[in-house]
């Protein structure tokens, strides 16, 4: 079998393949690029067949590659965070002794005065 030559679109990346033809244009499966018509625009993005560039020749017998399947990322375990060890603040070692309380003095409580009897002087 010959060589299978791709094209792909300059303006969006599209790739046109013989092996699938372009359903858009309803061009058939096994036309050769250089075989499309003048008129031919791109599927997806309309750019004129001028603005297709060669992507890449396959040889052999033609295979059909099977569009990538991506697995999703495997969740990765937490980073640890460093430990941090908490210091408790201590106690100075000879405490300050309490300081003393004032001392209040209690008022002295006074006896009632004895009458004093005066005495009438005489004139």
């Amino acid at each position: 079998m010959a060589d299978i030559v791709r094209y792909r679109c300059s303006g969006c990346g599209w790739i046109y393949d013989p092996r699938f033809g372009d359903a858009a244009n309803e061009v058939a499966r096994g036309v050769v690029f250089e075989n499309l018509p003048a008129k031919f625009i791109c599927g997806v993005c309309g750019c004129p067949k001028a603005k297709f560039v060669k992507h890449d020749v396959l040889g052999g017998k033609p295979e059909v590659k099977k569009p990538e399947v991506k697995k999703p990322a495997a969740a990765k375990p937490a980073a640890k965070k460093p430990e941090v060890k908490k210091t408790v603040a201590k106690k100075p070692a000879a405490a300050k002794p309490a300081a003393k309380k004032p001392e209040v003095k209690k008022a002295a409580v006074s006896k009632p005065a004895a009458k004093k009897t005066e005495v009438k002087k005489k004139k």
